[in-house]
């Protein structure tokens, strides 16, 4: 039996086996010995069936699962012994087998980086976030805002809340491409569509038409559109400004609470700053790892998490009336999923070389804060308890944070201080 390894590129690995018909025979007739004792044919005691008798009625049909045990077991085997981490489901590629002749096939595969870990100290930048009562001002000024609005014959200006319709005809390479959105609702200045866009939109007014030129991304999740540049005919449904009382109370801080509903806020925005640091401090250190780890990644795994992300991101869009101008929709999934796969295989090495082990009572704590939010906490730990993917999902989301913590333990802290508002526009988008 031949059994060689040969490295393609990268990760990519095959195996070519051949295994002698001697085996495959005496596989099967071991499956089929079996058998004598769990069937029964007439005309014969049970357990003493002549061994031609069952060849000839179940040698045909156990050939196929003798095949698939015989190719299985020797690659097990022989990535044991090599011990290679396989990323994803190997590919058999299995020749037609000929009665009495050898098996000859080859499994395509591909295997997990083998890596030193870089973890070398590097800066880390801590946001001091402090809550302002300009901060609670602005947050009281933000939800009067989405409701005190005054339609504007006006020229569109900042801030102006504006509704538009589109339509969209593509010719070119002779395929004809229409698409209607209707009733596009955005605040200007809130990057909420294309730049492009807005600027144009600054020298219009309500039920005004005019056309532009728009190139997408060729990452675009809509095929219709993605790397195409489209001609667009836009036409301003409504243009909306916020009341002048309202501006004027605002400019006058005159915005006026009592101290429980000022304290209500204030805790409101002191949980999202501390969301937001955690997120920030989380981010920085999870792109230093992979600039400082620059492994090559299984593509098959890249591959998955792509569909993944496919898959959710095209919900969003159909939920979203499909809405083409949001950014969002023109993001390069290949990279993030890369990234993701990357810093999962970073993490792992971290967990392994540094012996980490789940932490129960922090699993404990993070399962009955997950159940709070669902009024579940009970249910929620039965599951952990009993179900091995949800273990393994909490189990893995601890020692992630356990890594993440020791490396930030480790690492040169740079403090920088921001009112809310500044930490909203500087750190909420930094991925």
């Amino acid at each position: 039996m031949n059994l060689e390894i040969k490295k393609n590129k990268n990760l990519f690995r095959s195996i070519n086996i051949t295994i002698p018909h001697n085996i495959i025979q005496k596989s099967i007739t071991t499956e089929i010995i079996k058998l004598n004792n769990t069937i029964q044919i007439n005309g014969f005691r049970k357990g003493k069936i002549p061994l031609n008798i069952l060849k000839k009625n179940y040698e045909d049909k156990i050939l196929e699962n003798t095949l698939k045990k015989l190719t299985k077991q020797y690659f097990l085997e022989k990535i044991h012994k090599e011990k290679l981490r396989i990323a994803g489901t190997p590919t058999f590629i299995l020749n037609k087998y000929e009665k009495n002749q050898d098996l000859s096939y080859s499994i395509k595969f591909e295997i997990y980086p083998e890596f030193i870990l870089n973890t070398k100290p590097f800066t880390v930048h801590i946001p001091v976030i402090d809550v302002t009562e300009n901060d609670i001002l602005k947050t009281i000024h933000n939800y009067f805002q989405q409701h005190n609005w005054v339609e504007s014959n006006h020229t569109i200006k900042l801030h102006d809340k504006v509704a538009i319709s589109c339509y969209i005809t593509n010719n070119s390479e002779n395929n004809l491409y229409k698409k209607k959105l209707y009733d596009f609702q955005f605040i200007i200045g809130n990057n909420e569509i294309l730049p492009e866009i807005e600027k144009k939109l600054l020298i219009h007014k309500v039920n005004e038409s005019f056309f532009t030129n728009i190139t997408f991304s060729q990452h675009h999740c809509d095929k219709h559109i993605a790397g195409k540049t489209l001609e667009i005919k836009i036409t301003i449904k409504k243009v909306k400004e916020l009341e002048k009382k309202l501006l004027k109370e605002q400019n006058n801080n005159k915005l006026h609470l009592n101290k429980q509903e000022n304290e209500t806020i204030k805790t409101m925005l002191k949980a999202q700053a501390k969301k937001i640091t955690k997120n920030y401090i989380k981010s920085q250190i999870i792109n230093n790892l992979i600039k400082s780890n620059p492994i090559n990644v299984p593509s098959i795994l890249i591959q998955n998490v792509f569909l993944i992300l496919q898959q959710k991101i095209k919900n969003m869009y159909i939920k979203d009336n499909e809405n083409i101008f949001k950014t969002i929709y023109q993001e390069n999934l290949t990279i993030k999923a890369h990234n993701q796969v990357a810093i999962t295989i970073i993490l792992q090495k971290y967990i392994q070389d540094n012996f980490l082990k789940p932490n129960i009572k922090e699993i404990q704590s993070l399962i009955k804060k997950s159940a709070t939010l669902h009024n579940n906490t009970n249910n929620l730990i039965q599951l952990y308890n009993n179900n091995e993917s949800i273990k393994h999902y909490f189990n893995n989301t601890n020692l992630e944070k356990q890594a993440i913590d020791k490396i930030l333990e480790k690492s040169i802290k740079n403090e920088k201080k921001y009112n809310f508002y500044e930490a909203i526009n500087e750190l909420n988008h930094i991925n």
